[in-house]
């Protein structure tokens, strides 16, 4: 294999890493919404440990690299490490926000259905 396509190998695979750093703040986006429990987020995270392992490895051989060398794994490194520091961090805020305007407007709704029970049950009086 060529310097060039060991090159054109480690930038896929850095796309790679990118990608996997994004599927993870859409699970983490998941586990919110299914209210995952300690047990569940260790599986899940597990689940995607082996899934990461599982796509890194077939992405190498769809790149026809000869052998799972340190560039392939650097390249995966260096592609989650970009987008958790630079794309991902501003999801993670934005996720965060989404999350805390949804409990604040479930609390609400809570509170408004609390209310209209007591209002009824004054009027049946």
């Amino acid at each position: 294999m060529t310097v060039g396509e060991q090159a054109y190998v480690f930038a896929v695979m850095t796309a790679g890493g990118a990608a996997l750093g994004m599927l993870y703040d859409v699970l983490a986006l998941l586990r919110c919404a299914l209210r995952a429990g300690g047990l569940l987020n260790g599986v899940l995270d597990g689940v995607y440990g082996l899934g990461c392992g599982v796509s890194a490895v077939l992405l190498a051989l769809r790149m026809q690299a000869e052998a799972f060398r340190l560039y392939v794994l650097l390249g995966i490194l260096l592609g989650l490490a970009l987008y958790m520091g630079m794309i991902g961090a501003p999801v993670r805020v934005l996720a965060a926000n989404i999350r805390m305007r949804v409990k604040k407007s479930r609390k609400m709704e809570e509170k408004c259905q609390n209310d209209a029970g007591k209002w009824e049950t004054r009027a049946n009086i």
